[in-house]
């Protein structure tokens, strides 16, 4: 009191136990029977608290003002400048896209990118955020098929902008959602433990739209190596739940402290490692037949810092672990020690920074040798001249001759390579350099000037950790040390997870919040002092929760084989996710986050052993809780196997860069690598057809029932189409079969059933109109056992080129073809040719092949008038297409008959445009057949094969079937 009042600062703050001197605090704390001691003194303290008080409102008032204010003015300012400098962030791309969507005539833009796509599949779902949704959804829903795919259960990004709020909403717009039941990755009692782990609390995830559902594992797990243990029955447990001691704690009443909790299970976690490596050495711990490797074994974390404890731990054991970090390097003691090394070849002279640069880890001179130096001038006069060669070198030559020198002459990296880090120090010195050299070249600076901007890199403190990231040091045979966020999408058959009890926030109370307020749709709300803020805190603190699960839930999962997991009552937990999943109990009306703190002030050591051994018991033996190991480890020795584990021969050979699989899609594309499926119209939709790319299923209900001309075009609808035509039996006469076939595929491919009708007329008129003028040849005779569908086949395709092909169809029946083919150019391909023929079947003798096209080209029959599919026919290249595939079926039905003749037995090729066969028109529309000259596919089969058409591969074997 005396120091406040003689100090003469007229300060709004009082000092902290000013209280202490006002009446109404003397009168609370005066013992009961004793008068409070009275002074007008004591009563001004109390007018002057209260008025200081009222002031600091008022303050705080209008600090909030200013605040606004500012954020105001920011958000304004910002758009100003960025526009005036002409530049974007990708924030910017997506608001100003959002904005145009929403705006007046956003429709029109919605629908232009809308046509540009037949669906949209947008993958890690559970990562976005409002505006990417609503991008997304005034796109593609209701107009397009729209799959969100993402794991609700894995949404840890928050910190990125993520918003799983986000998610829900979406969840909620869409009227289908599915789940994948099989666990692939882990093995069957790790699947058990971690459903038992999740099963524990009816919410598991805090949100009502985010479910736990249990999955199981598949039967037959193709190429996944299990676990094999010689070890007792307890450790053979794939999920191993440690708690420490009781007897770590002087009071069982209280808890561990942060620090000390580090401390043990950093001991405990490097002595388990190094044990299964010894028992891995004594082939008792493998991985298939395999000893266990420091490869096969990842700690997961939540901080850098943790897992640099934890590689610390396992250095002292002789155990090598590499952190996948994300901090600067220009903030490693690399940085520094190099800083040093530049500033003495810069300054020889300079006796302080000479010995400052000798002192590093780099040169490695001792205490004592520094020291000796003092009184040695011949040793401090050779290294004075060694320097100056550096300075000389680096002046004449640039750094980056002076610094690979010098770590050469010096024999920098087998020094530090001798340390227990030396590969990370290593791989930050040569990292730097190139940054140092790089700068160098770009600032054209002296050698004086190269130090100072690397001084200044080292000291900035605007300069973010993903500028210049750590480069990640060889991870070969080395314990995988990953935060959580990194190792999401990957698996380790061990994997620890020892601080999955950190996370919980400790807010102040004048701390802003971040939060999604419940009672304004979830919106994001920052509350940065409003008389709710308290309420707001609770939301906040229910959402840090509810990701801490999440990531307790990726941490988890990533294990295949086995996993450690610590829990215990440590300092602070209460709300972190094991403190709520194991012993919450929450109901549906309880406050989640006074529920679970209680409810972990509450326990004992023996009250949480008690509920952990309940979790274990309902785990059917997948679980195994157990005290903490707290021995020493061993120090790890590599067994005989250890470098050589992974060694492979070298490859001597060469490799045929153009032998590959071809198809008809890929030579006509000029795409040698595209996936070949069933042709389904995809490459004439996509490329010379923007009209059927627009339409999708649920665009519109046909304006005729009857009408197949309305039918969505595209890839989908075609697909479905051609499925349908594969499981009909062409010679069924009941209409009733017929609409139950249409039905279940059109409801398989998610469109409306109101087709059926029209897609049966369409049906009935392809089957009933005969293809032949002078034929009685209609599909509706060709029974099962005379058809094959989806004739998938192979044929060994000689080294050819483009113009070898073109040689073939010069000077044909098809002067028009020839023409077109002079625009098709593909690369010199050998290998083979592979595809699929939609129908083949056999009538009177003879074997014809068909293909279903339900390409779009209007909505009258005379729009598929015999010109207008010629030019189709013509312009996608559809003649090449029946030319290679009669070239296939010629070979196949030469290994199937014994006396088969081309002219014999070969009947031609129709190509069925669905949309335009009339039969009230005969063959007129709709229907293209040509039989290519036999003389024409033995020249394709020479150029393609290489040889006269005599032998084939034998395709696979596809017997016919009756639908």
């Amino acid at each position: 009191m005396d120091n406040c009042l003689n100090s003469g600062n007229k300060n709004i703050y009082l000092f902290k136990e000013f209280n202490k001197f006002t009446t109404d605090v003397l009168i609370k704390v005066t013992n009961k029977g004793h008068k409070p001691p009275e002074h007008l003194f004591f009563d001004l303290c109390s007018d002057l608290l209260e008025k200081q008080t009222s002031l600091l409102d008022v303050f705080n008032r209008q600090l909030l003002y200013l605040q606004m204010e500012l954020f105001n003015y920011v958000q304004q300012e910002m758009q100003t400048r960025k526009d005036s400098a002409n530049i974007q962030s990708f924030d910017d791309l997506l608001l100003k896209l959002h904005k145009a969507l929403v705006q007046k005539g956003g429709d029109i833009l919605a629908q232009k990118i809308r046509g540009k796509y037949l669906a949209a599949l947008i993958d890690e779902f559970q990562d976005t955020d409002p505006v990417q949704y609503e991008i997304f959804k005034n796109i593609f829903h209701n107009h397009r098929i729209l799959f969100l795919i993402g794991d609700p259960k894995q949404a840890i990004y928050g910190f990125r902008g993520a918003d799983i709020f986000a998610y829900m909403s979406a969840k909620q717009d869409s009227k289908y959602a599915y789940t994948l039941g099989y666990n692939w990755r882990s093995e069957p009692g790790l699947i058990t433990a971690v459903n038992t782990l999740f099963q524990s609390s009816d919410q598991a995830f805090i949100y009502g739209e985010i479910p736990f559902e249990p999955v199981t594992s598949p039967e037959n797990r193709p190429g996944k190596k299990r676990l094999m243990l010689s070890l007792d029955q307890g450790e053979k447990i794939p999920l191993q739940l440690w708690i420490p001691e009781s007897e770590k704690l002087t009071d069982s009443s209280k808890v561990l402290g942060k620090g000390i909790a580090e401390g043990l299970i950093v001991k405990a976690v490097a002595g388990e490692i190094s044990r299964l490596l010894d028992l891995g050495k004594q082939g008792r711990v493998c991985i298939d037949n395999n000893p266990v490797l420091p490869g096969d074994i990842a700690v997961l974390v939540r901080k850098n810092s943790e897992a640099k404890m934890i590689q610390d731990a396992l250095l002292n054991l002789g155990i090598p672990g590499v952190v996948y970090s994300t901090g600067d390097i220009f903030d490693t003691h690399e940085a520094l020690e190099i800083e040093r090394i530049m500033a003495a070849a810069a300054n020889p002279r300079h006796e302080r920074l000479m010995r400052s640069a000798l002192a590093t880890d780099m040169l490695g001179l001792k205490g004592h040798e520094l020291f000796e130096l003092a009184e040695d001038e011949d040793a401090w006069e050779k290294w004075l001249i060694r320097f100056k060669q550096y300075s000389h070198i680096w002046e004449t030559r640039g750094f980056i001759h002076m610094f690979k020198y010098f770590i050469l002459r010096e024999n920098v990296l087998p020094r530090l390579m001798s340390l227990a880090d030396g590969e990370r120090r290593a791989t930050n010195i040569l990292h730097l350099s190139e940054l140092i050299h790089q700068a160098g070249i770009e600032k054209k600076t002296g050698l004086s000037g190269l130090v100072k901007w690397l001084s200044e890199q080292r000291t900035r403190k605007d300069r973010r950790p993903e500028e210049h990231p750590l480069r990640l040091e060889s991870d070969d045979n080395a314990v995988k040390l990953v935060t959580i966020h990194k190792s999401k999408g990957l698996e380790y058959p061990i994997v620890f997870c020892p601080f999955t009890w950190g996370g919980a926030k400790n807010y102040k109370s004048k701390d802003p919040v971040l939060f999604h307020d419940e009672e304004n749709n979830r919106s994001l709300t920052f509350d940065i002092g409003s008389e709710f803020i308290d309420k707001n805190r609770s939301y906040a603190v229910k959402e840090e929760l509810a990701e801490n699960l999440r990531l307790l839930y990726v941490a988890l999962t990533r294990a295949r084989n086995r996993c450690y997991l610590v829990w215990g009552r440590f300092n602070k937990s209460e709300t972190s996710a094991p403190a709520y999943l194991f012993h919450s109990n929450i109901s549906g009306t309880d406050d989640i986050i006074t529920t679970t703190v209680n409810k972990y002030k509450s326990l004992n050591d023996e009250t949480l052993g008690r509920e952990l051994e309940q979790i274990q018991e309902r785990s059917r033996g997948t679980i195994n809780l157990s005290v903490m190991p707290d021995k020493d480890g061993l120090v790890f020795t590599p067994g005989s196997n250890y470098n050589n584990f992974l060694n492979c021969r070298n490859f001597k050979g060469s490799i045929i860069n153009d032998f590959r699989v071809s198809s008809f899609s890929s030579l006509v594309s000029g795409q040698h690598y595209r996936a070949e499926l069933a042709d389904y119209d995809e490459l004439d939709e996509t490329r010379n057809n923007i009209k059927e790319i627009e339409s999708e299923p649920g665009d519109f209900l046909p304006p005729d029932p009857l009408s197949f001309f309305a039918f969505p075009r595209g890839a989908k609808p075609g697909t479905c189409i051609h499925e349908i035509f594969e499981y009909l039996d062409f010679t069924e006469k009941n209409l009733e079969v017929i609409e139950k076939l249409v039905k279940e595929k059109l409801d398989k491919y998610g469109f409306e059933t109101s087709w059926t009708a029209g897609i049966c007329h369409m049906i009935q008129n392809v089957l009933s109109i005969p293809l032949l003028k002078d034929q009685n040849l209609t599909l509706s005779r060709i029974s099962g056992k005379d058809r094959i569908n989806e004739l998938e086949f192979y044929f060994p395709l000689n080294a050819v080129s483009c113009e070898d092909i073109k040689t073939v169809f010069a000077g044909n029946k098809m002067p028009e073809f020839s023409k077109q083919m002079a625009q098709l150019t593909f690369s010199r391909v050998q290998g083979f040719m592979k595809g699929y023929i939609d129908l083949v079947f056999q009538f009177n003798g003879k074997f014809y092949l068909a293909d279903w096209k339900s390409n779009f080209m209007g909505e009258n029959y005379q729009d598929y008038s015999q010109d207008n599919i010629y030019r189709k026919m013509r312009e996608s290249f559809y003649i090449l297409q029946y030319h290679i595939y009669t070239l296939a079926l010629h070979q196949y039905l030469k290994t199937r008959i014994s006396d088969y003749d081309y002219n014999k037995h070969f009947g031609g090729v129709f190509y069925l445009f669905l949309r335009g066969i009339d039969p009230a028109a005969g063959n007129r529309y709709g229907i293209f057949f040509d039989r290519p000259d036999r003389e024409l596919i033995i020249s394709l089969s020479k150029k393609l094969m290489g040889m006269p058409s005599t032998k084939s591969a034998q395709p696979p074997e596809k017997q016919p079937h009756n639908a």
